[in-house]
């Protein structure tokens, strides 16, 4: 009876501490999952603290050359555009052919563009040319190709005598590239201009620069007479 009365107790007792067990371990398993979860976020906080950390020294890197270049090269930033433009500069090549030929002295006659070709990913349109004029300000006006914007390439020449004048045919090519169509990420290192490059943007500012100009639109103007066109 003894016996049977002890194992009763310790079944009661038993049945008694399942339930606080239970829920220990349950607890336990609950600050485990926790623990693991919280230690995950704390790894993923750090590693994105120190991406960010990382991406402002980046801007802070491009803030500060941009405003070193502020002065000296950006203003040169848009004679590269001019001197290598995105799109066809056949009729600012032929201006500026005009305007050199009048500077030299000569002539120019059958100005026609041609067709336009590729090579890599610079492409040039075709510019047929005759001048004529004294020898002289002939080569003046071949030398000067080398010093306009756009840059030109003189590709074929041909001298002859036509009636005791001298003339020159020349096949010019005017060089443009289409701009890029994606730009580098915003957090991207940044590279300095190198001191080649910045000699090259100053050289191109010394060329001979294309005008343009504005026309100011006219109109519309109030009548005040209707009936009077």
């Amino acid at each position: 009876m003894r016996t049977t009365d002890t194992l009763n107790v310790i079944a009661a007792n038993s049945r008694v501490l399942v339930g606080p067990l239970v829920l220990l371990v349950v607890l336990l398993l609950l600050f485990v999952f926790a623990l693991r979860v919280g230690i995950g976020q704390i790894i993923s906080l750090s590693k994105k603290v120190a991406e960010s950390k990382v991406e402002e020294q980046v801007l802070s890197q491009k803030l500060e050359i941009l405003k070193t270049s502020e002065e000296s090269a950006l203003p040169l930033a848009d004679l590269s555009l001019v001197a290598i433009p995105s799109e066809n500069p056949a009729l600012i090549v032929i201006s500026q052919l005009k305007n050199l030929a009048g500077e030299k002295g000569v002539g120019l006659s059958n100005i026609e563009a041609k067709q336009t070709a590729a090579v890599a990913s610079i492409f040039h349109t075709e510019i047929e040319v005759t001048v004529e004029g004294e020898m002289g300000s002939l080569f003046d006006f071949l030398k000067g190709l080398g010093s306009i914007s756009p840059l030109l390439t003189l590709d074929q020449v041909i001298i002859r005598q036509e009636s005791g004048i001298a003339k020159v045919d020349a096949l010019i090519f005017g060089n443009f590239a289409p701009l890029p169509t994606t730009l580098p990420s915003i957090t991207s290192p940044l590279d300095e201009l190198t001191a080649e490059e910045k000699d090259i943007l100053a050289k191109i500012s010394s060329y001979s620069q294309p005008v343009f100009t504005e026309v100011t639109p006219s109109g519309p103007f109030e009548r005040v007479d209707l009936f009077n066109f």
